[in-house]
């Protein structure tokens, strides 16, 4: 409750001459207003009263009490309002004979995912289609459709649904961000169906940006956020205030299995990459070097930027090119193998830059990699040499 008092005679005329809201107007015919608020020098107590100033003269808004939002409120209920028309829920089935199922289907696994263009393309987690059989796909407005498996990479965890069914004319994309220009403390929503539930968002910051996902080395690019994330919200889109996509949410890192606070989404434009090649190909077209690299820490500690090669593929281009790998003399003198610090003129700093750089680049393609080689580390004359090999990509 609020209290008012009129500050001139004239209030009353004021009043009448300024154009009101519709609000304002209803409240005003009650009768019981009327005969309080034009009682001059008296105090009068009114429902949510909020004071405006126009014109030099002090008058009250009355609002209505039918509006539980404020203006924050509002905008983020009208964005889920638009967003939940593009994300759909995700469900394998597998064909099991059980005392508790008639036609022998029970489901096998849950999870969420979203409206990718107008063909009826669904982009979901890999892990989620992981033991699939058949996959059934729950639209917006509530219809469950039959959905064929376009692709699916183990690697970048992430694959491409269509929807068989006229339905997907309906389907609204959901527009996409460029995820090179999110920042550290912007906002950020999850929708998705945790645990098979309906539909549900959750509000939070992106906490990090550029993230190499835990036990996945090749997801380079990935945004933590602290908007909560449960089992059944992978594959579900994570979007920036104005709708628009910027991540994909697949993972949490959790000492007791329930949300903790940490959560990674697979960035929009890495995804891009990837989704464009499951679509036409029904695999990503990614090129395949043929090593394996070592942590980057183990370089930190030398005081050298770059990927360290610890094994060399046989047969694979890297090998063909003359990559050496690192090994060790009598099990005590380690002998480090080429460290990669460039390819194709991009700088190599981590591991990660690699696997950004190759993604960049198309299968056939003759790459130039610059390569490092470090000798006597363990003395106090350290020499580094340097040779550039030409690398044919291939998958």
């Amino acid at each position: 409750m609020y209290g008012m008092h009129f500050l001139s005679r004239s209030f009353k005329k004021v009043l009448r001459r300024i154009q009101c809201t519709t609000v304002f107007k209803d409240m005003l015919r009650r009768k019981e207003i009327r005969r309080l608020a034009f009682r001059r020098g008296c105090w009068v107590f009114m429902p949510r009263v909020v004071p405006v100033v126009l014109g030099g003269f002090g008058y009250f808004a009355l609002t209505s009490e039918c509006e539980p939002f404020n203006h924050q409120e509002r905008q983020t209920v009208n964005l889920f309002r638009k967003a939940k028309q593009s994300v759909v829920h995700v469900t394998t089935v597998s064909r099991q004979h059980s005392l508790f199922s008639r036609n022998g289907e029970l489901v096998a696994a849950s999870g969420s995912g979203f409206v990718w263009d107008d063909n009826g393309h669904i982009v979901t987690n890999y892990h989620v289609l992981k033991h699939s059989g058949k996959v059934r796909v729950t639209l917006p407005d509530g219809k469950i459709c039959e959905a064929n498996v376009i692709g699916k990479d183990d690697k970048s965890d992430l694959a491409v649904l269509q929807v068989l069914s006229d339905r997907n004319r309906s389907l609204r994309p959901l527009p996409l961000a460029n995820s090179d220009k999110v920042e550290v403390g912007q906002n950020c929503y999850a929708l998705g169906y945790p645990f098979g539930l309906d539909m549900t968002l959750t509000a939070g910051l992106v906490s990090a940006v550029g993230r190499e996902m835990e036990g996945k080395p090749s997801i380079y690019d990935s945004i933590v956020t602290d908007a909560a994330l449960n089992q059944g919200s992978s594959g579900g889109p994570l979007i920036d205030s104005q709708g628009r996509l910027i991540a994909i949410n697949t993972a949490i890192i959790t000492p007791s299995g329930g949300w903790a606070g940490v959560g990674y989404a697979i960035s929009s434009n890495y995804a891009q990459r990837v989704v464009k090649d499951l679509i036409r190909h029904g695999r990503v077209m990614r090129p395949n070097l043929g090593v394996s690299l070592a942590a980057d820490h183990v370089l930190k500690y030398l005081g050298a930027e770059g990927a360290l090669v610890v094994h060399v593929i046989r047969g694979m281009p890297a090998q063909k090119a003359g990559f050496e790998g690192s090994y060790q003399i009598n099990n005590r003198r380690t002998i480090l193998g080429d460290i990669i610090v460039e390819i194709d003129g991009h700088p190599i700093k981590s591991s990660k830059d690699v696997f950004k750089t190759l993604m960049d680049l198309k299968v056939g393609e003759v790459a130039k990699f610059k390569l490092m080689k470090i000798k006597n580390i363990n003395s106090n004359h350290v020499t580094k040499t340097y040779r550039t090999v030409e690398v044919e990509l291939r998958l």
